[in-house]
């Protein structure tokens, strides 16, 4: 056999393998999606979502964030999943499991101010207070005048005993809402306490 013909024989042999390769490394490729299937995905996700919320109705907590869990097995991009099994995973005391739900549910619902409100509330709950202003702040961020992160902005800033302007203008939009006598009076015992505070620091600050 000549040197030509050995060449040639060693490059088609080359190229048959590449390309039996290439064939190989292509049946193992996943196949994409359809819009089909995707939707297919969603709307099971969100009958089990239905399902989970019926079993929370019901009292049956860890049937719940199974179920919650499995809707997520089926379409992970849904934030209302990923929030309600965050609020009963801080129920159930698995901290950290839930911090991580309410923020995938916050990154899923840019606008959404609820997850993390549930954040604030979740180290509100552990006695972290500076977190969970950092948390209420984000989710008024997002919507100024959500009534259940303005009210736990304001209890935990007259904690902290930390009034300033912002807290006392968070007062107001809370008082313009509220409903509740119970937290109407609440505002206003806050609204005196902190203007009160807030006097006396500037008297201090001009006396020296």
């Amino acid at each position: 056999m000549t040197m030509r013909s050995s060449t040639t024989r060693f490059l088609a042999l080359a190229l048959g393998a590449l390309l039996a390769g290439c064939a190989g490394s292509h049946r193992d490729l996943p196949v994409p999606e359809t819009p089909d299937q995707i939707h297919a995905q969603i709307d099971r996700a969100t009958s089990l979502v239905r399902d989970a919320q019926r079993l929370e109705v019901a009292g049956r907590d860890k049937d719940a964030i199974a179920k919650y869990r499995e809707a997520l097995a089926s379409y992970r991009e849904l934030p209302v999943a990923w929030n309600n099994l965050g609020r009963l995973l801080m129920k159930d005391s698995s901290n950290l499991a839930a911090a991580d739900a309410f923020k995938t549910a916050a990154e899923l619902s840019p606008t959404d101010p609820r997850p993390l409100h549930n954040l604030g509330t979740l180290w509100e709950s552990l006695g972290y207070l500076e977190d969970a202003a950092r948390w209420y702040d984000e989710a008024l961020r997002r919507d100024e005048n959500y009534l259940p992160a303005l009210r736990r902005a304001i209890i935990v800033e007259e904690t902290r005993n930390k009034p300033d302007s912002t807290t006392l203008e968070r007062i107001r939009r809370a008082m313009i809402q509220e409903q509740d006598p119970w937290w109407q009076n609440k505002y206003r015992r806050a609204k005196l306490r902190f203007e009160e505070l807030m006097d006396s620091a500037k008297t201090d600050s001009m006396s020296r």
